[in-house]
């Protein structure tokens, strides 16, 4: 999936809200496929707004579900690594430039 983020003068607030005019100026990106490349299924439709600042790449994510798979908040300590996110609902994000010199690799 190619996208394009929209450069903005200032960060867009930090919340949950996409509703700001920043982000609403942003084009919505469909993400309508699973990890495997196969489609998702309609109740987990979501929809991907960047935006960059000269300093910053700023990412909103608007996701339905029918049922959120996280960690109890007690289980969470951020002060360590967690790993097997991916077991959880979360999103993720692979930026790779144009300038890479193959397209299946990232840094």
């Amino acid at each position: 999936m190619d996208v394009r983020a929209r450069h903005c003068t200032a960060p867009p607030p930090l919340t949950a809200d996409l509703t700001h005019e920043a982000w609403r100026a942003a084009p919505a990106h469909t993400i309508d496929r699973l990890w495997n490349g196969t489609p998702a299924p309609a109740a987990l439709a979501t929809t991907a707004r960047l935006l960059w600042t000269a300093s910053h790449l700023w990412l909103g994510f608007e996701c339905g579900y029918t049922e959120l798979d996280i960690d109890p908040p007690a289980a969470v300590d951020c002060a360590t690594e967690r790993v097997a996110l991916w077991d959880r609902d979360v999103c993720e994000a692979f930026v790779r430039s144009r300038r890479e010199p193959r397209p299946d690799s990232y840094k």
